[in-house]
């Protein structure tokens, strides 16, 4: 998980074999944290189901 600022590496790090997602992490208020945490239980899940795909083939 990377700052939105930080899209320029996270093609890098795709490249290398991480999955990554960018998304706003600086946190101003509450509606900022719950989508924050939102986004990442959801990039967890994508991980989860990725790997599961994977484990399936």
């Amino acid at each position: 998980m990377l700052d939105g600022e930080d899209e320029a590496l996270a093609e890098g790090l795709r490249a290398s074999g991480f999955e990554v997602m960018t998304t706003q992490t600086f946190m101003r208020s509450m509606e900022d944290r719950i989508n924050l945490a939102q986004n990442v239980l959801d990039f967890a899940a994508s991980i989860r189901a990725h790997k599961q795909q994977e484990a399936d083939a």
